[in-house]
C-alpha cells in the first residue's frame, strides 16, 4: 500500500533529522509555528522531513526524477507524473502524492484541501493536542473524507494521517490510513526513539 511505505520513509527521516541536528532537535519541536514548519515541510535546501519523505517515496514507488511542488495551489508538497520540467506546461502532470503540514490544530482546512484533489496518496502530517483532541479531530477528519467521497467518490486514493505526539519514551508517530473503497480506516504507531524533552 502506498500509505505504508510513505509512512516507514517518513519514520526513517524523522529519526534521520533528529541524529542531524542533535541537541537542536527539540528546541525546534517546542518552538512550533514557522521554525518548526521548516524542519517539517519548507526547507531553503530542500532538506525538510516531509520533502526528502516525499521525493524518497516518488522515487521508489513513480521512479527517478519526480519532482516536489512548494505551495502550487496551496498545496505544502507535491509529487506529479510525468517528471515536470520547465520545457512542458504543468498541466501535462499529474498529481500522484498531495502532502500538507498543519501545525496548529486547523487539521480541517489542510484535509479539506487533500480531500479535493485528486492523487492516488493523500497525507496529512500533523500533531497531538490531548487524547480526547485527537479523537474529536480523527472524528471529523473521516466526516471530512467521506463526505466528500459520497459527492465526489474517488476509486484508488489512499489518505493518511500522521499524527506527531511527544512523550517520555521520544516521539511516536499514529499513522491513520484509509483506502477509498474500503470499509474502514487502519490504525499503527511509529516510536522513533527521538527525545524532544
Amino acid at each position: 500500500m502506498l500509505a505504508n511505505a510513505f509512512t516507514s520513509i517518513f519514520v526513517e527521516e524523522f529519526k534521520a533529522r533528529a541524529a542531524l541536528d542533535g541537541a537542536a532537535f527539540a528546541p525546534l519541536w517546542h518552538a512550533g509555528g514557522p521554525t518548526w514548519t521548516r524542519v517539517m515541510v519548507h526547507s531553503e535546501n530542500k532538506n525538510s522531513v516531509l520533502e526528502k519523505t516525499l521525493v524518497r517515496w516518488a522515487d521508489q514507488t513513480l521512479g527517478p526524477n519526480m519532482i516536489s511542488l512548494h505551495r502550487w495551489y496551496t498545496i505544502d508538497l507535491m509529487a506529479v507524473s510525468p517528471a515536470f520540467d520547465q520545457k512542458m506546461e504543468y498541466w501535462y502532470t499529474r498529481p500522484v502524492a498531495l502532502v500538507e503540514h498543519e501545525n496548529r490544530k486547523d487539521i480541517e482546512t489542510e484535509l479539506w484541501k487533500l480531500a479535493h484533489w485528486r492523487a492516488p496518496l493523500k497525507v496529512l502530517a500533523f500533531y497531538q493536542f490531548g487524547e480526547k483532541w485527537l479523537d474529536e479531530k480523527l472524528t471529523t477528519a473521516r466526516r471530512i473524507v467521506e463526505g466528500a467521497q459520497s459527492s465526489c467518490p474517488e476509486t484508488d486514493a489512499e489518505y493518511l494521517l500522521l499524527v506527531g505526539c511527544n512523550n517520555r519514551d521520544g516521539v511516536t508517530w499514529r499513522a491513520e490510513s484509509w483506502q477509498c473503497g474500503s470499509t474502514g480506516w487502519t490504525s499503527s504507531s511509529h516510536a522513533t526513539g527521538v527525545l524532544i524533552g
